[in-house]
């Protein structure tokens, strides 16, 4: 998918501040926070990898950030973190 054509919201630059990466609340002003935000999400938009796909929209998942993303009609709608699930050992 190219990240190019995705739209990515200020709602979602805040929430992955909030929850992937709260560093970025150390830069005060906001439009940069901003900007910082979403230079990162396209970040995470290269390494993610399809996972399924659905009437809501395509699920992403980054192992690299360890976060999934939700796209649907070419806009960004959620991105959260996620545990990687442990692989047993019997």
């Amino acid at each position: 998918m190219n990240q190019k054509n995705i739209q990515i919201t200020d709602h979602v630059c805040e929430r992955y501040i909030e929850r992937i990466n709260p560093n970025l609340q150390s830069i005060r002003d906001y439009n940069s926070r901003l900007i910082a935000a979403k230079k990162a999400i396209k970040a995470v938009l290269q390494d993610a990898k399809y996972i399924s796909d659905n009437e809501r929209g395509i699920l992403l998942r980054s192992d690299t950030f360890k976060c999934c993303l939700i796209i649907s009609k070419r806009r960004l709608i959620t991105i959260y973190s996620y545990k990687p699930q442990k692989e047993s050992g019997q």
